[in-house]
C-alpha cells in the first residue's frame, strides 16, 4: 500500500469516527479507485453505506472485503447484522457461523447468531448461542435480556420470560423495549390489566 493510499484511508477513518460520513465515503472511494479489492477500505465503506441506508451497497462492500482475506470475523459479524436487518435470517446465520468459527470467544457474534436462530424459530439453538454470549460478557446488555425473554416465550415458558424481563427492568427501568415485551408476555398469559399497565 502506497503512503498516499494509507494517508487517504486514515483521513477517511478519522472522518468516519467523527460522524462525517460523506467525507469518509469520498476518502474510501478514492482508496478503492486505486485498489478495488482493498479489504479494509471495503469493510469501512460497507459500514458507511449501511449508515447511509444503502443496504445493497453495504453488502457488496462487505463481501468484497471478505473475498481476500476471508478470515475476518468482525466483517462476517457486520454482514450478518446487515442481513438480519434485511429480514434474511438464514443468510445472516451463515455469515455469523463464519464469525464464531473464526473467533469462538466473539460475544457479539454469538449474540447475533442467537438473534438469527430465534427468528428462524429454533429456540433451543438460539438459547445455546445466547448462553455462550452471556458467558463471554461481563455485564449483559438490555438487548441480551430482551432476547432471552423472547426465546423463553417462544418455547412456551411465559413465566420464565416474565421473570427474565422483571430482572432486566430492575436493572434498566427505562428500557421501553423490555416494558413492551413484558406487556406482550402478560397478554399472552391473559393477564390483560397487568399488560396494560406494562
Amino acid at each position: 500500500m502506497t503512503s498516499s493510499v494509507k494517508a487517504m484511508l486514515a483521513r477517511g477513518f478519522k472522518a468516519h469516527q467523527a460522524g462525517q460520513l460523506d467525507e469518509a465515503r469520498v476518502c474510501y472511494e478514492q482508496v478503492l479507485r486505486h485498489d478495488p479489492g482493498h479489504a479494509e477500505a471495503n469493510q469501512l465503506m460497507g459500514l458507511v453505506a449501511r449508515r447511509l441506508g444503502a443496504a445493497a451497497a453495504a453488502e457488496t462492500c462487505f463481501r468484497r472485503s471478505l473475498a481476500v482475506p476471508p478470515a475476518q470475523p468482525h466483517v462476517w459479524n457486520n454482514l450478518g447484522n446487515l442481513l438480519l436487518a434485511g429480514a434474511r435470517a438464514l443468510d445472516a446465520e451463515e455469515a455469523l457461523r463464519q464469525a464464531v468459527a473464526l473467533q469462538p470467544a466473539y460475544a457479539d457474534a454469538h449474540f447475533n447468531l442467537s438473534r438469527a436462530l430465534q427468528r428462524t424459530a429454533r429456540p433451543r439453538d438460539a438459547a445455546a448461542s445466547l448462553a455462550r454470549a452471556w458467558q463471554l460478557t461481563t455485564t449483559p446488555t438490555p438487548s441480551m435480556w430482551q432476547l432471552k425473554a423472547l426465546i423463553e416465550a417462544d418455547s412456551g415458558e411465559l413465566g420464565a420470560a416474565e421473570s427474565t424481563l422483571r430482572s432486566a427492568l430492575s436493572q434498566y427501568p427505562g428500557a421501553a423495549a423490555q416494558w413492551h415485551t413484558l406487556a406482550v408476555t402478560l397478554q399472552r398469559g391473559h393477564r390483560y390489566a397487568e399488560a396494560l399497565r406494562a
